[in-house]
């Protein structure tokens, strides 16, 4: 997984570079105690050499049903209603797609066994974590924090 920003200005010391990247990088795995760590690095590149500015991660916890978890739900705004509802029964009504006029409001967050239907990758055999699911990459662009605001805020895109 990729991501990249043209001219980005750095928010603390204002330096300007003309292109900055995100990658992921496994951090933890431990199945035995339903638990993924996913690491990142935010960096540019100078004489062909990685400079890594910046760090964060992403935790996946637990699996469904229990209280040691990391998932919170998605919800959405149906047009002409006032009060947001869980997502996953109105894709389920409507195959699959929201209805015309509902918004998210609220991306979610999924647990440790949800993260891997959307994560293909992570393993000794494919190591670098593919994001393809619309969903999962809104998630990450939501969620992952790096230099204090999060990647859709700075303006970051994946790279296909």
């Amino acid at each position: 997984m990729k991501l990249k920003k043209l001219n980005y200005t750095h928010p603390f010391t204002k330096g300007l570079y003309p292109e900055m990247f995100v990658e992921e990088r496994i951090g933890q795995l431990d199945r035995h105690s339903n638990y993924l760590k996913v690491d990142f690095i935010m960096y540019w590149v100078d004489n062909g050499e990685k400079q890594i500015i910046a760090e964060a991660f992403l935790p996946f916890k637990g699996i469904d049903f229990t209280a040691e978890s990391t998932n919170q739900t998605m919800m959405c705004l149906l047009e002409g209603e006032t009060e947001p509802v869980p997502m996953l029964p109105v894709l389920m009504a409507n195959a699959g797609a929201l209805p015309e006029g509902a918004v998210i409001t609220e991306i979610g967050y999924p647990n440790f066994t949800d993260v891997q239907q959307y994560f293909e990758g992570g393993s000794i055999q494919l190591p670098e974590i593919i994001v393809t699911n619309p969903l999962a990459r809104m998630f990450i662009l939501k969620k992952c924090v790096i230099n204090g605001d999060t990647l859709e805020n700075q303006g970051f895109e994946f790279v296909e």
